[in-house]
């Protein structure tokens, strides 16, 4: 509803619900940067481990261990 002046009226609970879909999202947003960084640090020790693993047998096959 508008009023004389041309401002809209909202109720205080529409406010509110929008209050708390702000502080889930900021919540949604901090889940996923967690995950991220856990999947990032998940790739990084499979690459190191996939590396090693790789060297130690081009050095075996090699016959330089």
């Amino acid at each position: 509803m508008k009023t004389a002046d041309g401002w809209e009226l909202v109720r205080e609970s529409d406010i509110t619900h929008t209050q708390d879909d702000a502080a889930q999202d900021a919540l949604d947003l901090a889940t996923d940067e967690r995950q991220y960084r856990r999947f990032v640090r998940i790739a990084i020790v499979v690459t190191v481990v996939a590396t090693a693993g790789f060297l130690g047998f081009v050095l075996l096959a090699s016959g330089l261990i």
